[in-house]
Formats: structure tokens, sequence, C-alpha cells
């Protein structure tokens, strides 16, 4: 497994695990298209939020086996 990969498997855990964390960070994290202009950084953040424990494992599956 190359480190790039091995940090997105990271990066993609800290995130879900935050998300269960904190109460509204879904929320902040996710893009909609109509706010794009009030908060543009959900562009990137909403790579790494996931709608729930099976989204995750299957996401995370194929970024590692390709």
């Amino acid at each position: 497994m190359s480190p790039a990969v091995a940090f997105l498997l990271a990066a993609n855990a800290g995130v879900f695990l935050a998300q269960k964390m904190v109460p509204g960070l879904t929320d902040q994290l996710v893009l909609v298209p109509a706010a794009f202009s009030q908060v543009p950084w959900t562009r990137s953040t909403s790579k790494f939020a996931h709608a729930g424990f099976a989204h995750i494992v299957f996401n995370m599956f194929a970024v590692r086996i390709y």
C-alpha cells in the first residue's frame, strides 16, 4: 500500500469518527451546491464525509484495491 493510500484511509477514518462524535459536523462537511459561495471548503471536505458505516467500509475497500 502506498503512503498516499494509507493517508487517505486514515483521513477517511478520522473524519468518520469525528462525524460520529461531533454533533452537526456532517452538515458542515457536505457539499450543497446552492450554498457553495458561503462555504467553499465543502468542495474538499465532502470527499471525506460518509453517510454510515457501510458507506465508509465500501469506499475504503475501493480505495484500497484500486
